[in-house]
């Protein structure tokens, strides 16, 4: 039994593939900086937290909540919560999701709302589950929906061994939605790099994931650099109609 797994890891290492690692861990918070560039505009455009936790028995929570600075009159903000369960090791070592609850809500103020603004009226939201109102584009709703899932990225990174991978493997996880419906993730390797953050140079993984939209893949792949210790995303990016956008880790 025991030969047979180490040669089962064998195969999955020849191919690219690697076992998935123990991933419970204590509550963590990182805080970003978003930065926004089209065109001459480079600069930072908001703030966000991402907080996640997932128990030994493999129950994770990720929040995130995020705003822009003030531009243009408003204050574009989100707020996306996810709980999920992982369950044990399906094929290539890869662990199952099971997302029990998801709810990514989009907001955008005008700056005189800011301080007094009704949380509680549909009209002055968006959500991925229906109850909001306020009117948003098919562009933003993906955009919404993909950040919500994105918060089960940081158990990905943990769980993954990416040390063990050859540059271009590919990881195809199977997700169950609330409702019972099947998605999906696949995540690419591509190889330790070492980028900047801040005045700070951070070895990582370089990765590429993209989460099924309605059936499909994302219109929006997303490229994160995962620090190799800690395994903490540094900086998630993605090329979005209305610019390209960048989270970076303020370590």
């Amino acid at each position: 039994m025991k030969r047979a797994l180490l040669l089962s890891l064998a195969a999955m290492a020849a191919m690219g593939m690697s076992a998935a690692l123990p991933a419970g861990y204590q509550p963590e918070k990182v805080n970003y900086d978003v930065t926004y560039r089209w065109g001459f505009i480079n600069k930072v455009a908001g703030h966000g937290t991402i907080e996640t936790s997932c128990s030994s028995d493999g129950h994770f929570q990720g929040t995130l909540t995020g705003h822009s600075i003030p531009w243009g009159g408003r204050i574009y903000s989100v707020e996306d919560k996810l709980l999920a369960n992982f369950e044990g090791i399906a094929e290539a070592g890869l662990p199952t999701e099971k997302i029990t609850y998801k709810l990514g809500r989009y907001y955008k103020p005008e700056l005189s709302q800011a301080n007094s603004f009704d949380f509680s009226n549909p009209a002055t939201y968006w959500t991925t589950d229906g109850t909001g109102t306020l009117d948003a584009s098919a562009d933003t709703k993906e955009a919404v929906t993909i950040t919500a899932d994105m918060l089960s990225l940081f158990y990905y990174v943990k769980a993954i061994d990416f040390a063990q991978a050859a540059p271009g493997a590919k990881y195809n996880i199977k997700i169950t939605n609330p409702d019972g419906t099947a998605s999906g993730l696949t995540i690419t390797y591509g190889g330790e790099q070492t980028v900047n953050v801040g005045p700070a140079e951070i070895p990582t993984y370089a990765i590429v994931f993209n989460y099924d939209y309605d059936g499909a893949p994302s219109a929006y792949p997303v490229h994160a650099w995962v620090s190799k210790e800690g395994r903490i995303p540094v900086i998630i990016s993605a090329q979005l109609v209305i610019g390209h956008m960048e989270m970076i880790a303020r370590l």
